[in-house]
């Protein structure tokens, strides 16, 4: 039962992100409210995945066990890395610093998580505030780098819980390497999709023509960036609609890789 909750909290992602998209190209305006909901539940999607894997395993008194086991085996180096699958010495070995037990490791692991569980809203929060104000195109260069490496650490210490735990007999059958994939495709999909949005507005890429007459013949015009003009407007409503179409097709990889059975 713990393990079907999980399934359930965790396919829900695709209807709420295709929900609040739709909203969002209802209402483009508050696009940056909506964005706070989906990633809301993107954090708890994380961090509910986690406690997927870690019941799997028995909890964590029994993944520490089995941890534990695995240094006196000397079976497996036990320590954090930038590439868990790329372990062999080599140009792709990617280590960064080992553990003085087990314990510590999934301390720092659950750090890696409750790090974007409290950064992402926060930058979710101020960027609504900003657009709101009309200001985030001045702030965008400063959050969403900051939204993207919170989300980049918290995926590494999932793919390290992950790893440590896949020779785990229990890991094996729930076949956890194909859900990890699609959680995450979807949400480093919606994340860099709207980066290079926002990085597009800001760098004037998306704008607006302001015309005005002055007198009776002449007109003068004006580029207006930001994300209240009208073109920017519509790159909020087309990056929701991908969105939409996105998590639709991810529900038939949600069917697959989260079956019933």
């Amino acid at each position: 039962p713990s393990l079907q909750k999980c399934y359930l909290r965790i396919i829900l992602v695709a209807p709420i992100y295709a929900c609040f998209s739709w909203f969002a190209v209802l209402s483009s305006r508050n696009s940056g409210v909506f964005d706070l909901c989906r990633s809301v539940y993107e954090t708890y999607v994380l961090y509910t995945f986690f406690a997927l894997i870690i019941l799997a395993a028995g909890g964590e008194k029994a993944a520490i066990r089995f941890w534990t086991k695995q240094v006196d085996s000397k079976v497996d180096e036990f320590g954090c890395v930038l590439c868990p699958p790329c372990r062999s010495k080599g140009l792709f070995s990617c280590g960064l610093f080992s553990y003085s037990s087990p314990e510590r490791a999934l301390s720092v692991w659950k750090a890696c998580l409750w790090q974007f569980i409290f950064i992402k809203p926060t930058c979710a929060i101020f960027t609504a505030i900003c657009e709101h104000r009309h200001v985030a195109i001045y702030t965008d260069p400063y959050v969403k780098p900051v939204a993207l490496i919170s989300v980049t650490v918290a995926m590494c210490g999932l793919l390290n819980v992950y790893v440590s735990l896949r020779n785990h007999r229990a890991i094996k059958v729930l076949s956890a390497a194909g859900k990890f994939m699609v959680i995450k495709f979807a949400i480093f999909l919606t994340v860099w999709q709207e980066v290079v949005f926002h990085v597009l507005v800001g760098r004037g890429v998306i704008h607006s023509p302001y015309c005005y007459l002055v007198g009776k013949k002449s007109t003068h015009c004006l580029d207006l960036t930001g994300f209240a003009t009208p073109s920017a407007q519509r790159g909020v409503r087309t990056v929701a609609t991908l969105i939409i179409f996105e998590m639709f097709a991810l529900s038939f990889a949600m069917l697959f890789f989260f079956t019933y059975a």
